[in-house]
């Protein structure tokens, strides 16, 4: 077993993770509120249980 103690912060990018989650998370909210729209204009009405 090494003694190396560094911070998990060294060998992971933590912050360009998160910032391409924060990017991915926007772009899925984006398309998801897109197909909801589409669904309205195709049949009308909302999706069931949905707000």
């Amino acid at each position: 077993m090494t003694n190396d103690r560094r911070l998990i912060e060294d060998f992971l990018p933590i912050q360009a993770i998160s910032a391409e989650a924060s990017r991915k998370k926007s772009v899925c909210k984006s398309v998801s509120e897109k197909d909801e729209k589409t669904y309205e204009v195709k049949h009308g009405q909302k999706k069931e249980g949905r707000s």
